[in-house]
């Protein structure tokens, strides 16, 4: 039988699923056949002889019937639908909270049966169950009322949910856009949202109050000031957008009466409700804002007011500035004049005169939740500014309006200006130098800035400020380039930047180089002008900058990169006479082509110095003019001239990594070799070759190479095999003058893998994270490897002196991921991420190798536990083992301390909000423990050590104690005390950052030197707060986490020596605030113990006190412990 419907076309026969055959009838189940008839037509045909079908209706003899039988009849499967416009009307707005809500309801081909009738009223469903729904004449009725309710402030959704015929038909979905529809319930009438923000520079003491109502009004709301006086004024409202969607009006702050000002909303709605709403989230309060910075005497600062004043005096604005003591400028180049007044969005040059150094605030109406942006306009020319906010502002988030049109700052259609601000600012010691900000910049409070205007235009602030817990960065090169050259000596990418000093006055940020699409003439697209150099023409200066003379000057000039002679006039401008300035470079991208020098021209004393081979040059200042110098980017012949043609030495390999017939190497290793000298980058493409000496096949992969360290790398495409042995070759390399290596060749073995694929889970949480992967991954790439984690990450790695970076983009270093090693991992996902790592782990069954071996470097090593852990299981790091290259013999952590392999000290991480603190333990703690897959660092003191950490269940020799003969106090009049020692740290306000595990103290084995006792400063990454001692010693100078002395012993006729620890407190990163340093007054020794504080002079009693007050601003402050021995 055949069966046409819709596009249905379908023949079926007996034996199909739903056919029957029951004499004399047959029977079709189209439910069980498949088919879906639909409304309209549906034929069917039985079949004959005469359509040619092999199916033919038969009898039971075999007789054929000759002609198709056909009928038809009509489908009528439409079920329940709704129809009209339903009660409340959709997008319509009801005064009563408790409407009566209505909607038709009919079904063509039968009844509706109302028991199946359920509809659904703000996520709630109801019934005919219910007395207050009813189905009658074609509608359902649902009585709010009746239900015992009343409906929500704001939109409510109403949906006929299901209902059925007594066909059983079910009601259809509906597409004209009736059911579901939404309505809004307004009782209580209309809110706003309130915000001040200043209207422009030019307006000083004229608020912008801006008003965004809840919802539509009728006509202008009206806004009632009160002040703390009691007295009242209501603000003129205007609609500036003619939208309703903001009204403001401007206040007078010289105006106010009394501070403070609360505000009253006054409106109608499109409903006709009126209210009088108190604005409980906004006021306006005037308030005093202390500068993050101590002003020091004979200093100057850039400045600018984070606040709106009601009186400009500078007087009546700054506070902590005696009359006399200080010089304010306004301002710039030709227009500079000493000021009277100041005001917000200009920026100023401020000279403390007074004699001593001063703490400064501002006095005025802090801006708060503003809605619009604040204008500052800009003339032809360098302009002075300032943001009037207490919080940071983004400097990507502004804008530039000019004759043109609103473009973002760093738009390339942006021609209005430079594409860049500069702050005036001081090192941590107390260095003044211009510093760029830029893209990803945040403008401070307080600070002023200088801008570049090619024609008037204004500068657009929006109100959007920056969280406390996001790092300022000051990205470099300037306009934050990615410069990814094609490779090719004569095109290539590549930046320098030149910084001078003399005195303590710097100029950093110069900057010299190729880019493609840059031209040999200066451009507003690629070059930077220099801020004015000196700020108010009188006081000590420093300035260098690209150009010379008269001319405009500029920090930055980027040529073409067509392969031709290149030079670049470079001047140095101080009034320091007398005294020794320094030019300095450095490499930091991209390297010089092998065929090209650097060369820097002293065009006053006539020297030439190859940029290549030194990192500096001195001068001595012997006037104010200008010191004019050129660099020259110079090609070397093919022959190899301009190097040092007197070089004949050949490269060698100083390092290498794995070592030679080094046993049980991790399969996800690179291989690396260090040289004596730098080298040809073009000779160093495949000069790597790694090859399998069980198949004999090569492995592919990719060559790096640092000119930083003058190394050269090779990291696998994929995993090593197990167990295997491998030959590395290396050849045909050359250095800057044509000398070639000689051929290197050492062998390997690739360390054993566990057979079965195992995971390892991290919990990945916003910021800085210090992790370890206890396993070989499966998969191939960083980014794969770290897959879950979608939002942008950064994995840093320390190994000595070598940092690899992996920041997804532009990679010039292989990063490895495997057990033993651990990694910094920062991550910018507000919400904590779940990791999960599958790979091959480090075998720990009783066949494996007893000990996994790591290679160490000398300095800070940052490592992993290796061993995929179960959740419950720990390693003591008193059990690990020492040995070095050259030798078999495993040593315990005593003796490896005590023969001078490494320090005592063993580095863990705590996270704290997005960074944390570095937690120092000894490594003769028997008591310390590492967990699954956490990171830590050991310090060595060679680079021939190897660390040997145990697998779990093999024992490993007791550490033993570190032990010294007393020396000898019989004579002495002084009481020979035990060994002691003092816990100190440093915490901010909220204790959000910190750094408390550090110590000072006395041990009889203890010596004036770094020792055994002195515990080397690991600090945590930015942002920051540390604290941490300074030692000197004859050949360097170190920060300590623990400083420990000889006691205090002196003849009795010469009185007692004092004890004296130095330290200082840091911090990077962090916003303005305040903080203490703390100690543990139960473990202080009996004797006298004063804290000094160098920068005020203060002593603090240690014992009367368990801390002290500091302020946390970016400066480095210095103290001193002073401790006078108890006489006997």
């Amino acid at each position: 039988m055949r069966i046409t419907n819709g596009s249905t076309d379908r023949t079926v026969k007996m034996g199909d699923t739903g056919f029957y055959y029951s004499r004399p009838n047959v029977t079709l189940d189209t439910a069980l056949l498949g088919i879906n008839l639909v409304d309209g037509l549906c034929e069917v045909s039985v079949l004959g002889s005469a359509s040619g079908s092999a199916n033919a209706m038969a009898d039971s003899f075999g007789n054929k019937m000759a002609a198709d039988y056909g009928f038809s009849f009509t489908v009528v499967s439409s079920g329940p639908y709704v129809y009209g416009v339903p009660t409340p009307a959709p997008n319509s707005a009801v005064t009563n909270n408790k409407p009566i809500i209505k909607i038709n309801l009919r079904s063509d081909k039968s009844t509706i049966r109302p028991s199946t009738i359920k509809l659904t009223v703000d996520g709630v469903t109801y019934t005919t169950a219910s007395q207050a729904m009813t189905y009658a004449a074609e509608e359902v009725r649902f009585n709010i009322a009746d239900a015992g309710l009343a409906l929500r402030e704001g939109s409510i959704e109403v949906r006929l949910a299901e209902a059925e015929d007594e066909l059983g038909n079910k009601l259809k979905a509906d597409a004209s856009g009736i059911n579901p529809w939404t309505f809004r319930v307004d009782t209580a009438g209309p809110t706003a949202k309130v915000g001040a923000n200043l209207i422009s520079d030019e307006l000083p003491t004229s608020a912008l109050i801006t008003v965004q109502p809840s919802e539509t009004l009728v006509g202008v709301p009206a806004l009632k000031a009160t002040y703390g006086d009691g007295s009242i004024s209501y603000i003129d409202l205007s609609d500036p957008f003619g939208d309703q969607k903001y009204f403001s009006g401007v206040l007078e702050l010289a105006a106010i009466p009394k501070s403070p000002v609360t505000f009253t909303f006054i409106g109608t709605d499109i409903n006709g409700v009126n209210s009088e709403t108190p604005i409980t989230n906004f006021s306006l309060v005037k308030t005093s804002i202390m500068s993050p910075v101590t002003v020091k005497n004979q200093k100057y600062y850039l400045v600018g007011l984070p606040v709106a004043p009601d009186n400009t005096l500078i007087a009546n604005v700054l506070k902590g500035l005696s009359q006399g003591g200080y010089t304010l400028w306004e301002g710039s180049d030709s227009r500079r004049q000493v000021a009277e007044y100041i005001k917000p969005g200009k920026g100023y040059w401020l000279l403390n005169s007074s004699g001593s150094d001063v703490n400064i605030s501002a006095s005025g109406y802090e801006m708060s939740v503003p809605m619009q942006k604040f204008d500052i306009n800009l003339n032809a020319g360098w302009n002075l500014v300032s943001f009037p906010y207490n919080s940071r502002v983004k400097l990507n988030q502004c804008t530039v309006k000019s004759e043109q049109g609103e473009v973002s700052f760093f738009a390339s259609e942006n021609t209005s200006t430079e594409r860049a601000m500069w702050s005036y600012d001081y090192d941590s010691s107390s260095s003044p130098t211009f510093s760029l900000n830029h893209y990803d910049s945040h403008i401070m409070p307080f600070s002023g800035y200088y801008i570049y205007a090619y024609a008037d235009c204004t500068l657009r602030v929006p109100p959007a400020f920056v969280p406390n817990d996001e790092v300022n960065k000051y990205p470099v090169p300037p306009y934050g380039m990615t410069l990814n050259g094609s490779g090719a000596a004569t095109e290539r990418n590549m930046w320098y930047q030149l910084s001078a000093s003399c005195d303590g006055y710097r100029d950093d940020f110069n900057y010299l180089g190729l880019k493609d699409g840059a031209k040999d003439i200066m451009e507003p697209e690629n070059d930077l002008m220099e801020p004015p150099a000196n700020p108010i023409g009188q006081g000590a200066y420093l300035s260098a900058y690209l150009g010379e003379g008269t001319a405009v000057k500029y920090c930055s000039d980027f040529r073409s990169t067509a392969a031709v002679r290149k030079k670049w006039n470079f001047a140095v401008k101080t009034n320091l006479s007398g005294k020794t300035a320094t030019i300095s470079w450095k490499l930091i991208r991209d390297r010089l082509p092998y065929n090209y020098d650097l060369i820097l021209y002293d065009r006053s004393g006539g020297g030439t110095i190859n940029m290549r081979s030194v990192s500096s040059y001195q001068f001595n200042v012997t006037s104010t003019n200008e010191r004019m110098f050129t660099v020259i980017f110079n090609p070397i012949n093919a022959s190899g001239e301009g190097g040092d043609p007197t070089d004949t030495t050949k490269p060698a390999i100083t390092y290498r990594a794995p070592y030679e017939n080094q046993q049980n190497v991790p399969v996800t290793s690179a291989i690396y070799a260090r040289f004596s000298k730098k080298l040809n980058p073009a000779s160093v493409q495949n000069s790597i070759s790694v090859s399998n000496l069980s198949s004999g096949g090569l492995i592919r992969g990719v060559t790096y190479y640092d000119e930083t360290l003058n190394e050269v790398s090779f990291k696998p495409e994929n995993n090593l095999e197990s167990n295997t042995s491998y030959k590395v070759t290396i050849n045909n390399i050359t250095d800057t003058s044509g000398n070639f290596m000689v051929k290197s060749e050492w062998l390997f073995t690739s360390a054993k893998t566990a057979p079965a694929e195992q995971s390892v889970n991290l919990t990945i949480k916003k910021g800085w994270n210090l992790i370890a992967v206890p396993l070989y991954p499966k998969a191939k790439t960083v980014s794969e490897i770290f897959a879950q984690i979608t939002s942008r990450f950064v994995l840093y790695n320390r190994f000595g002196n070598h940092l690899s970076i992996y920041n997804g983009v532009g990679n010039d270093m292989p990063f490895v991921i495997g057990p033993g090693s651990g990694y910094w991992l920062y991550s910018h996902s507000d919400s904590d991420i779940a990791l999960s790592i599958a790979g091959f782990a480090v075998p720990t069954d009783a066949g494996s190798e007893t000990h996994f071996e790591i290679p160490l470097a000398r300095g800070f090593n940052q490592l992993g536990v290796p061993f995929n852990l179960g959740d419950s299981e720990t390693l003591s790091i008193a059990g690990f083992g020492f040995r070095l290259k050259n030798s078999v013999t495993p040593v315990n952590v005593t003796a490896a301390i005590g023969s001078g392999y490494i320090r005592n000290t063993l580095y863990t991480f705590t996270k704290l909000g997005i960074s944390g603190q570095i937690n120092p333990l000894s490594l003769t703690d028997v008591n310390a423990k590492l967990k699954k897959a956490e990171g830590f660092f050991i310090y060595s003191e060679r680079d021939d050590v190897i660390l040997r950490i145990p697998r779990p269940g093999v024992a490993s020799p007791a550490p033993g104690g570190i032990k010294a003969s007393k020396k000898a106090a019989a004579r002495l009049e002084i009481d020979a005390q035990k060994s002691w020692s003092v816990k100190i740290g440093v915490k901010n306000a909220n204790a959000t950052f910190g750094d408390p595990n550090n110590r000072f103290g006395t041990d009889y084995i203890g010596q004036d030197g770094l020792d055994a006792c002195d515990v080397i400063k690991l600090v945590s990454p930015e942002p920051y707060l540390t604290l941490y001692f300074v030692k000197d010693s004859p050949a360097d100078k170190y920060a300590l986490a623990s400083d420990i002395r000889p006691p205090a012993l002196l003849e009795k006729a010469y009185g007692i020596q004092p004890l004296r620890w130095r330290f200082e407190t840091a911090s990077k990163g962090l916003d303005y605030s305040q903080g203490s340093i703390f100690w543990d007054k139960k473990a202080l020794p009996q004797g006298k113990l004063v804290l000094l504080d160098k920068a005020l002079n203060k002593e603090i009693d240690m014992r009367a006190h368990g801390d002290y007050p500091i302020t946390i601003d970016g400066a480095t402050r210095e103290y001193e412990i002073i401790y006078t021995p108890e006489m006997r």
